[in-house]
């Protein structure tokens, strides 16, 4: 391990507030985490939960000297990085943009740099060991968009076996590219091929254990003039990506098209090259005329926002991942996506460079960090942990020949409640219709029980369904609590029963009343409490009663009965 020394290190000021149709501000927290640092970019997570970010070695320009990879950590929690980051591999390409990490496994690339392979040691802290280099060679076209970005999955149904997913943009801003990209490696064997431009690709490495081996490398997209951003759904494990769109054929910063937000399903991944258009359909920026017509259309074009001749503009993408699901509602099912704007300028100067939030379900878009403000050059390093996202910028004076010292990584922690991880994978499974209003008090089924009383009786959110809890023992059909008969021996005439989850996600109450006004809770410590007896099991829940008292602590006949449940932190 080694310690970086930052040039010219000082305390920042966070230059941006969030915001939007729906945001509250004081539903979170923002933080510089670091500042001070060497043109940031590429950010990823390490098994301890530090933050591995690419940067460079110091050298004034992004475009000189060598890349490096720095390891943050926020020790105390406080939202800030502890003193001066680690260095955990120098001497790399300039330029770095894109880090991924897998277990032990980091994988690294930049503008037109090799793709490098790492492995970590025990201790997150020590220096990385490289492991495989994949080299990418434009001497025969432009290097003008190269490979830059770069997100990886576990391979479907394989051990130690990984899809790397990039593009290599087209080498020119609105005509067709016939030149490939040889690729070659002196370490990871069987690396072979050239690739197509404007395209996207895959490339499967398999994990020796001493070194790595290329499976395959196949093009998945074509038709993409520069689709420098890639992620994975966390949930769906559809590839989405951002394109850029055709640059202003008389005004370079006034677009002839607009930008994009694409996705190839899941299925659909490695099945066929997918042609999306470029350079003969698009969509025209303004106007939101499509061209062409032909190739699939994107999800979301992106326009000025409000009105398309004077609204806030957003161009030219970069970082892009999920949301956190930790988020508020509104903010946690779609993506973040980080504009880099004008190439040069930052401040008022850069009318183009906001971080935006979209919704594919709707085609909604807006800017939850406004560009053209004081202290923001390229907000395009994004970042989603469960409940924050980092944000770097790359340079906050936007300078990218002499912007050494000034780059930061901010952390916008959500304060809203949030929600556990078991309802999380649930609103993920399979049911009878498709899930989309999964928040704990929607009911996208319509009928009386909202999503947390499914979660916690075990019914389904998509079928309209009120059917009161059966057991014909040893079946159990899902359904609200009941009351029911006591069996002999009991020492009661009636008891209630429901389902309740056995993985503490959900805490129950439950309560009687003699004339549904007065309320006795569970939670009171009532002198006729008694544990809830599990009588039965299912996967995720045992069925147990209560019996009904004799009489309530007012001195009243018990008649009635409810439970109320809750998520568990």
């Amino acid at each position: 391990m080694s310690v970086l020394t930052l040039n010219g290190l000082k305390a920042a000021e966070v230059p941006f507030v969030v915001q939007g149709p729906g945001v509250n501000t004081a539903d979170f927290k923002v933080t510089v985490f670091a500042s001070g640092l060497d043109f940031p970019n590429g950010i990823a997570e390490l098994t301890d939960g530090s933050l591995i970010v690419t940067a460079s070695d110091g050298s004034p320009s992004y475009f000189s000297g060598s890349g490096r990879l720095i390891r943050l950590v926020d020790s105390d929690g406080d939202g800030s990085a502890d003193g001066t980051p680690d260095v955990l591999y120098s001497g790399l390409a300039p330029t770095l943009t894109a880090v991924c990490t897998r277990s032990d496994l980091v994988f690294t690339t930049g503008n037109g740099t090799p793709l490098y392979i790492f492995r970590t040691d025990t201790d997150p802290s020590d220096t990385l060991s490289l492991v495989g280099q994949i080299d990418f060679d434009y001497s025969a076209s432009r290097n003008y968009h190269s490979h830059s970005g770069l997100t990886l999955r576990k391979s479907p149904g394989f051990e130690n076996r990984y899809d790397l997913f990039f593009q290599i943009g087209g080498e020119e801003n609105f005509a067709e590219s016939t030149d490939l990209v040889p690729i070659s490696s002196g370490n990871v064997i069987n690396v072979s091929g050239s690739l197509a431009r404007a395209a996207a690709h895959m490339m499967t490495l398999q994990d020796q254990g001493t070194h790595f081996e290329m499976v395959s490398v196949v093009q998945l997209a074509s038709g993409l003039r520069n689709a420098s951003g890639f992620t994975i759904h966390p949930s769906f494990g559809d590839l989405w990506f951002h394109e850029n769109g055709i640059d202003g054929l008389v005004d370079s910063n006034e677009p002839h098209s607009a930008d994009e937000l694409n996705s190839i399903r899941f299925a659909e991944i490695g099945n066929g090259i997918h042609d999306f258009g470029f350079p003969d359909n698009y969509t025209a920026y303004r106007t939101d005329t499509v061209v062409g017509g032909e190739g699939i259309q994107p999800v979301i074009t992106f326009q000025p926002y409000g009105n398309p001749q004077t609204g806030l503009r957003s161009e030219g993408p970069n970082g892009i991942t999920f949301a956190p699901p930790g988020f508020p509602r509104g903010l946690n099912g779609g993506l973040f996506i980080g504009f880099h704007g004008k190439l040069f300028r930052g401040g008022l100067a850069n009318d183009e460079n906001p971080v935006v939030y979209a919704d594919p379900e709707t085609g909604d878009y807006f800017h939850f960090i406004k560009g053209q403000q004081t202290g923001i050059g390229h907000l395009i390093g994004l970042h989603a942990s469960s409940d924050s996202l980092y944000v770097a910028d790359v340079t906050t004076g936007g300078a990218l020949l002499d912007g050494a010292g000034e780059g930061c990584v901010y952390k916008i922690e959500s304060l809203a409640p949030v929600l556990n991880a078991p309802y999380r994978a649930w609103t993920g499974g399979t049911f009878t219709n498709p899930f989309n209003e999964t928040d704990p008090e929607d009911n996208p089924d319509g009928d009386t029980l909202v999503n947390l009383l499914e979660f916690a009786f075990g019914t389904d959110p998509t079928s309209a369904d009120v059917s009161a809890l059966t057991w014909i023992d040893p079946v159990i059909i899902p359904g609200t609590p009941v009351v029911a008969h006591a069996l002999p021996g009991e020492g009661t005439d009636y008891v209630a029963r429901f389902l309740r989850r056995t993985d503490g996600s959900v805490s129950y109450a439950w309560r009687f009343s003699s004339d549904l006004t007065d309320w006795e809770c569970s939670t009171d410590a009532p002198s006729w409490y008694v544990t809830p007896t599990p009588i039965a099991m299912t996967i995720d829940h045992e069925l147990v009663e209560v019996p009904y008292p004799f009489l309530l602590d007012n001195g009243r006949e018990a008649r009635f009965f409810q439970v109320a449940v809750g998520l568990a932190p």
